[in-house]
């Protein structure tokens, strides 16, 4: 089926090269733009979106695709030329060291390749040996970090409501107590019980109404809030109902809400992502920044000036190994890089959807995601020798397929099988779809953990009055 589906594609493709290109081919060549054959040497690499290339065994080329390759071929067929793709040896874009430009850049300044056809970005140092051509292609850099992770179900307790909240209702609870304590201790009624009633009926209604002091008073509070009101609470003279009213229905009001809150702390996951912006990933103790060796990522890190590219700059010295090598343009490399949750890796948006692709194809689930914040915008163009007679040529091409709609085509084309499902939106739409399990011992790891501590200072209580009444008990004898 495969077969087939390829065969299927190819002719689809020569068929609107024919329709759509054989008109500006007739233009070209009324206009006398003809290459007339001529052999055209292209430096490229195999960074997917934009360009697929794979090799023999023998490392020799035998398949290309992508948005590079479909322009490749667009221009060869409008411009009549052939053309043979040459790999970098140290298979990257480049970068001036100790004053000697190396990878594709290298290539072309040394006249062993006419073009570089890939994503290049122009820079300020490259543009000094360099002239670039049109734009193909634009998107932002960005980090590719580990997933978000899931929030802590130790503190799924407290989470309902704020810090400032829980202090909030300690101190009401505080008041409260010693609201009701002071009216049931000063008020009219405890003074009319004690003054205003007959010798006889005082011992009764004494009984009747237990004097309560101000701990029992804020523990039949805390009884209240938790729906659990003891009896002592209903056994207090108090002048003034209306405090225990309104501590009543305010209670219902926080537990209630503090439930609903609740549930769907341990029913919907909340995730949290390691790192946001890039001041956050210049300071994380969890991630260190990774680029790929002579990229236009690395250059603008280490010649950064100031801010947080600065200390992510500084931080690539430190640690060279974190500069990697060609080889990670590789997709399958380069995720098991970013699988082992340790770096911030520094790429184009395409490279990062399509690393985050990989990784879900392959375990159907979100092990990666992109930092919220952008680097920076980059765009993309074509870069030959100075003076290159090419460098026109090849951006009026350019601009042609802009027009056509082509670029859009293909960019889309390669990457329609990119799934969406790791997009914080989708994320959220997929977990809801998921079948509700019942809940585990994880997720009420927090109340065990509080009945834990609770059973322990209770247990250390009792030994403590143990101890004491043994202690009383031995200086009584004596």
């Amino acid at each position: 089926m495969g077969f087939f589906q390829i065969c299927f594609h190819q002719c689809l493709w020569i068929a609107v090269l024919i329709c759509i290109v054989f008109p500006y081919f007739t233009d070209s060549n009324n206009s006398g733009i003809n290459l007339n054959g001529h052999h055209l040497r292209i430096a490229s690499l195999d960074v997917r979106p934009y360009m697929f290339i794979e090799k023999n065994a023998d490392q020799s080329i035998y398949r290309a695709d992508g948005i590079v390759y479909q322009i490749i071929v667009w221009l060869s067929i409008r411009y009549n030329f052939t053309f043979s793709l040459v790999l970098p040896p140290d298979g990257t874009f480049g970068a001036l060291v100790n004053n000697t430009w190396n990878g594709m850049i290298g290539m072309v300044i040394n006249e062993q390749v006419e073009i570089i056809a890939a994503p290049v970005v122009p820079s300020l140092d490259r543009a000094q040996v360099l002239d670039f051509t049109a734009t193909f292609s634009e998107e932002p850099m960005c980090c590719l970090i580990p997933a978000p992770e899931a929030d802590n179900w130790l503190s799924a307790i407290v989470k309902p409501y704020d810090d400032q909240v829980w202090l909030m209702i300690i101190f009401s609870m505080f008041c409260v107590a010693v609201a009701t304590w002071l009216t049931s201790k000063y008020g009219p009624i405890r003074q009319f019980m004690k003054y205003g009633l007959d010798a006889h009926k005082k011992p009764h209604l004494e009984n009747g109404y237990k004097k309560m002091p101000l701990s029992e008073h804020f523990f039949a509070v805390f009884a209240t809030v938790c729906l659990q009101p003891k009896d002592i609470s209903t056994r207090s003279p108090n002048s003034s109902p209306l405090v225990g009213s309104v501590w009543c229905l305010s209670s219902v009001v926080l537990v209630y809400l503090y439930t609903s809150v609740l549930i769907s702390y341990l029913t919907i996951p909340k995730m949290h992502s390691i790192v946001e912006t890039t001041e956050e990933l210049a300071v994380s103790s969890r991630l260190k920044v990774a680029v790929i060796q002579n990229s236009i990522f690395e250059s603008t890190l280490l010649q950064s000036t100031s801010g947080p590219l600065k200390t992510l700059g500084n931080q690539l010295r430190q640690h060279p190994e974190n500069r990697l090598s060609g080889e990670y343009y590789n997709l399958d490399k380069m995720l098991e890089k970013a699988l082992l949750g340790q770096f911030g890796i520094i790429l184009s948006k395409s490279q990062a959807d399509s690393l985050i692709n990989l990784s879900w194809k392959r375990e159907n689930q979100c092990r990666l995601s992109i930092m919220r914040e952008k680097i920076q915008s980059t765009r993309f163009c074509f870069a030959l020798n100075k003076k290159s007679p090419y460098t026109k040529l090849i951006s009026e091409g350019i601009y042609s397929m802009h027009d056509l709609g082509l670029i859009d085509y293909w960019k889309n084309r390669s990457t329609k099988t990119f799934t969406r499902s790791c997009e914080p939106s989708n994320r959220k739409m997929s977990v809801s779809k998921q079948k509700k399990n019942p809940l585990s011992l994880t997720n009420l790891s927090g109340a065990f953990v509080v009945l834990g501590v609770g059973i322990l200072a209770s247990s250390l209580a009792f030994f403590v009055e143990i101890l004491t009444a043994a202690i009383y008990r031995m200086k009584s004898r004596h």
